[in-house]
């Protein structure tokens, strides 16, 4: 744990601490009972919430009567499961089949909840791979009967694309229809992003382009060619007439040369109708003229007609034939991956069991040895043991020569003393003296057969010694003859065994360095592939949001709505690319990015240009293309200035009470201490109170145990017309396996997840809570959110009435949302000079600015504005967001923010 002066050092140096997703610092240990887990953490886990079945209820139908319910499940925590007799897996062993078990005979039987509950267990997996297919199918039975959890899931489903045909518009009208905002009056508006389009799908875009051009074209064409046909049978009916007018003046200049054959025609009159019929005959001439060019002019846009179909179809062939090449050229990429990856599967797989046969091969090997030394070391022991038997035998021996030693000089001693005696006494012993005589001879006969013995027991011993010694060096000794025979073939078998074996190993050790080559060989074919079509199937493309103003889905097209008196309108966006943005466009224009990737334009909306939508496109640096269109539409209400007063003086009551419990982590026990987490929650506390007429409870370095019991409390507390806003500022981490985020209570160990607090332990806790509304902050790590598109909007601009109107349908429906400092990279804690995180005192500025009632989203688009601005002055990414929270009750809704009035 670093020291108050390093910390100090290190903040000045670098001008920033990290709060979230960090590495632990110093480690201890904790007490822990046999199994390895703390009391205390074994007590918060029974706060934890599991799928519980209920007994089933004992019913008296009338007097005699008496039946048992089926049992109920419902999801509560284990020690309320406990505690009701309930059944239940625990959490940490809970799977898909345990929890289906629980869940679909209920849903099966048609209950709208029972059934969302089990389209979520197909969509998380729970240790088994998703089927989204089957869960849309359980969202659709839930949905069909009005079930709003329901609609937005299968909402999410549609706006993914994931087990069904990818929809956006039907996405919107499910969240619509979740959100109950479905009026003329006051519409759904959501935050919509447009993500790339794969080169498939660029290909078929093109194809109906130029296939509509081509279809133009031959409609022009047709429609010139309907206008000459008109212009034809004119001119010819104008021909027919000069036809007509021809004949008839010829029949009359014949009728008069007729008669001035006979005399009764003035000469003048003849002239007369020669000249007229002479210009007849010119008018017929260039009608006729006229007729073969329009004639001329027919044909010509026939053959163009011709010509244009032949090339639209030339062309429609030609563009099938690149979409059939780029499918084949993505399945081929696609087979080439799956088949590298499953060769370096079974690769690895072989690699595996290769290591598994060697070690079990090495351990046989090691424990033949061990036999051989054992029964080589139970041989010496018992020759040991022989050499011991004969020295005991001697030392016998030897002590019952020094006793007859001992004896005979005490009887020499004896004699010599009788011979020192007096005479007297002499003549009376001399009996004495010959029986001791004889006793001493019979002593020193023993002594010297004894001596005998001792010396022939040295011999035998010696000789033994020496056979014993002899048979140990060369393995002949009768006795152990056969068994060393035995043993000798045994130790020559093992050796045998163990050369064999080691060659063996060897030649595993061949195969694996084989495997090992063919692994490398294989992943070197991987990268022989084409790295823009690797990149292109791995990356997701560059993303294009609408932040302001909230788009509207049309049956066309996504539109923004002006005011009646508006020709103009401020649009914020952003856009990101994870493998880098090349450019970006509107109307074909290059645009100006800003930092974090925000671009701003004005939308103009004139006469020439209403039917026209506006497009919006980005292109990464590998050439995948993304475009957004939408259009500007007049709406049917002017722009009114928004009255704050009136909005104010609303009844809050409407919105229920409203409670937070904030968590404010700075002292760890195993982690490196943070610097404001105590005094962000202290001012927020202070603000929620006084501002907004929170009942405020405050933790501040809590414990796992603390902060899930806590949380556990607000089960019973609260009312189903309650609001609940949870705060965390702590340490934070992230499973990069899974990607799941934890808070890192002050008693979690470093390396130990299981000391920490998964943010789908909280989801599922947030789930049991009767609560309306419930607003997770977290200036942390937290993971599992689901996607904006699902938060309704409204805009800034519509009148005092329908605000207030919006903000009472949107506190109708339940709300699980969750606003967090970050994503999945370390966060901003403090700067210098300033007492609380970049986040925090984001959040505290835009709480106090509020005068009137609000949705979360606003707030957010207030925050995020604020802390992009000091991340990008600091040079420090950070990138706030707000979505609901995946399978934690979210109906559409949203937070909603009302200051005191």
């Amino acid at each position: 744990m670093k020291s108050n002066t390093l910390k100090r050092f290190l903040l000045s140096l670098s001008a920033i601490t990290l709060l979230a997703c960090q590495t632990p610092g110093s480690q201890s240990t904790q007490s822990k009972s046999e199994d390895g887990v703390s009391s205390t953490n074994k007590q918060a886990d029974h706060l934890l919430t599991v799928d519980c079945l209920l007994p089933g209820q004992i019913r008296k139908l009338g007097a005699g009567a008496t039946y048992v319910t089926p049992r109920r499940p419902i999801k509560t925590s284990a020690s309320s499961c406990e505690i009701r007799a309930g059944e239940y897996v625990a959490f940490d062993r809970a799977n898909f089949a345990t929890a289906l078990k629980i869940w679909l005979p209920l849903a099966q039987g048609g209950d709208p909840a029972a059934q969302t509950y089990v389209g979520e267990i197909y969509e998380k997996g729970l240790g088994v791979p998703p089927d989204h297919f089957a869960a849309a199918e359980w969202y659709r039975r839930a949905a069909k009967q009005d079930h709003s959890r329901a609609r937005i899931n299968l909402g999410y489903l549609y706006e993914k694309g994931l087990g069904v045909e990818k929809d956006l518009t039907k996405a919107i009208n499910l969240y619509r229809q979740a959100s109950g905002i479905e009026s003329d009056d006051l519409q759904f508006a959501s935050v919509l992003q447009a993500s790339h389009e794969s080169e498939i799908e660029q290909a078929v875009s093109t194809l109906k382009t130029q296939l509509e051009q081509q279809k133009r074209k031959v409609l022009d064409l047709r429609s010139k060619i309907k206008k000459l046909e008109a212009t034809l049978v004119s001119h010819q009916q104008d021909v027919d007439k000069a036809r007509v007018a021809m004949a008839e003046a010829k029949i009359k200049l014949l009728t008069a040369q007729q008669k001035q054959g006979n005399g009764n025609v003035d000469p003048k009159k003849l002239n007369a109708l020669r000249s007229k019929l002479s210009q007849k005959e010119r008018l017929f001439a260039d009608q006729e003229k006229k007729l073969a060019v329009i004639q001329g002019k027919m044909d010509q846009q026939n053959i163009q007609m011709n010509a244009a179909l032949v090339s639209a179809k030339q062309k429609n062939s030609a563009l099938q034939n690149k979409i059939r090449i780029k499918d084949q050229e993505v399945d081929n990429v696609k087979n080439q991956l799956a088949k590298v990856s499953s060769e370096l599967s079974e690769s690895r797989e072989a690699v595996q069991n290769t290591k598994v046969k060697l070690s079990a091969k090495v351990e046989q090997i090691y424990s033949d040895r061990e036999q051989i030394l054992l029964e080589r070391k139970s041989l010496a022991s018992n020759f040991d043991g022989q050499l011991d038997d004969m020295v005991r035998q001697l030392e016998v021996s030897q002590k019952a020569l020094l006793s007859k030693e001992a004896e005979v000089s005490s009887l020499q001693d004896e004699n010599q003393g009788l011979r020192l005696s007096s005479g007297a006494k002499q003549s009376q012993n001399n009996s004495q003296m010959l029986g001791m005589k004889r006793n001493l001879d019979v002593a020193n006969k023993e002594l010297l057969q004894l001596k005998s013995t001792i010396s022939g027991q040295q011999q035998e011993f010696n000789r033994q010694k020496e056979q014993m010694v002899a048979s140990m060096q060369d393995q002949q000794d009768e006795e152990t003859k056969a068994a060393m025979q035995l043993r000798d073939r045994k130790i020559n078998d093992l050796n045998s065994r163990l050369v064999q074996r080691e060659q063996e190993a060897e030649f595993e050790r061949e195969h694996m360095r084989k495997l090992v080559s063919k692994m490398t060989e294989q992943a070197d074919k991987v990268k022989t592939l084409k790295s823009t079509d690797l990149l292109k199937l791995a990356s997701a493309g560059p993303i294009i949001e609408i932040i302001d103003p909230p788009i509207f889905i049309t049956r066309s097209l996504p539109s923004i709505r002006l005011p009646s008196s508006a020709r103009q309108r401020e649009v914020l966006g952003k856009v990101s690319a994870s493998s880098g943005l090349a450019g970006f466009y509107i109307n074909d224009v290059k645009h100006p990015i800003e930092g974090e990737g925000i671009f701003r334009f004005s939308a103009r909306l004139t006469e020439q240009e209403f039917e026209k939508p506006y497009q919006v496109v980005a292109v990464d640096t590998l050439g995948q293309r993304t475009q957004y269109q939408f259009n500007l539409i007049k709406d049917g209400e002017g722009a009114v200035q928004r009255s704050s007063k009136e909005i104010i003086q609303s009844n809050s009551n409407d919105f229920g009470a409203y409670y937070a419990l904030l968590i404010g982590n700075t002292e760890y026990e195993h982690w490196s201490d943070l610097v404001t987490p105590k005094q962000d929650v202290t001012v927020i506390a202070k603000l929620l109170e006084e501002q907004y007429g929170f009942t405020v409870e405050v933790l501040t370095d809590a414990t796992r145990y603390e902060i899930l019991t806590a949380i556990h409390t607000y089960k019973d507390k609260m009312s189903e017309n309650d609001n609940l806003l949870i705060y965390y500022a702590g340490h934070g981490d992230l499973d990069k396996v899974n990607k799941r985020g934890h808070w890192i209570p002050v008693d979690g160990e470093a390396g130990n997840p299981s000391q920490w607090i998964k943010n789908v332990d909280i989801t599922d806790m947030i789930n049991t809570i009767p609560a309306k509304d419930i607003l997770v902050v977290a200036d942390s790590c937290y993971s599992g959110t689901l996607t904006g598109s699902s938060i309704s909007r409204v805009d800034r601009q519509i009148s005092p009435d329908k605000m207030s109107q919006y903000l009472r349908l949107l506190s109708q429906a339940r709300s699980r949302v969750v606003l967090s400092s970050g994503g999945e990279v370390p966060v901003l804690d403090g700067t210098p000079g300033s007492k609380h995180s970049v986040f925090a005192q984001s959040f505290i500025d835009a709480l106090e600015r509020l005068k009137e009632p609000v949705a979360g989203y606003r707030l957010f688009i207030d925050v995020a504005t604020d802390v992009s601005k000091k991340a990008q002055q600091l040079n420090f990414p950070q990138e706030p967001r707000y979505a609901p929270i995946r399978h934690a009750g979210h109906e559409s809704g949203d937070f909603i923010f009302v200051p005191k009035g």
